[in-house]
């Protein structure tokens, strides 16, 4: 049982990998030409399918085909600020058709531990995240609050499924943070519901 465990983990690591790959693929793809063959979103000159789950990911065992219609989070955030931060940032980088880089400037004192940087989505950047280093429950901890993929809400739901850095999946409340009203509005705005 403990070797499957391990193999599970290995294989959520793998595929976060993949994830996140694909997704920096297909960012630069939608950015570049995705208002020319999809439409705008709810804002002008963003692209409707910015924080879609990467096509290439969605075949990947666990990945992304339980969640239907679904947001992808490509870099770590850890409550509402930094998602919000995030989703601003995101917007303007998209406006510009500028690609999304590593790591993200999202202003003083908006990002990790009080900088200005969110990073990729990537093994271990919970650490990151952390203010106590020497606590070596704190990055695990922290891999278990970061949100990777949102399933879109229905309306009138209330909970959604929510597919977090550390591989497990939870039913979140709505009202908690990855689907408290203001980032749900701003993900919405940014990349629309598919239903």
């Amino acid at each position: 049982m403990g070797s499957l465990r391990i193999r599970l983990a290995l294989l959520s690591v793998g595929a976060l990998c993949l994830l996140n790959a694909c997704f920096v693929q297909e960012a630069g793809d939608r950015s570049a030409s995705a208002v020319a063959r999809h439409g705008a979103s709810t804002l002008p000159g963003i692209p409707q399918d910015i924080l879609r789950v990467p096509e290439m990911a969605q075949a990947f065992p666990g990945a992304a085909s339980e969640f239907g219609h679904a947001w992808y989070l490509p870099y770590a955030v850890i409550d509402e600020a930094q998602g919000l931060a995030l989703v601003e940032t995101l917007t303007a980088l998209a406006r510009e058709r500028k690609p999304f880089p590593e790591p993200l400037d999202v202003g003083e004192g908006r990002g990790a531990g009080g900088s200005n940087l969110l990073y990729p989505l990537r093994a271990g950047v919970g650490r990151l995240y952390y203010s106590d280093i020497n606590d070596p429950r704190g990055p695990a901890a922290t891999g278990a609050a970061i949100p990777v993929i949102i399933s879109q809400p229905e309306s009138g739901a209330h909970d959604a499924d929510v597919l977090f850095l550390d591989g497990h999946k939870e039913r979140v409340p709505m009202g908690r943070f990855p689907l408290s009203p203001a980032f749900l509005e701003a993900l919405s705005a940014l990349d629309p519901p598919e239903h």
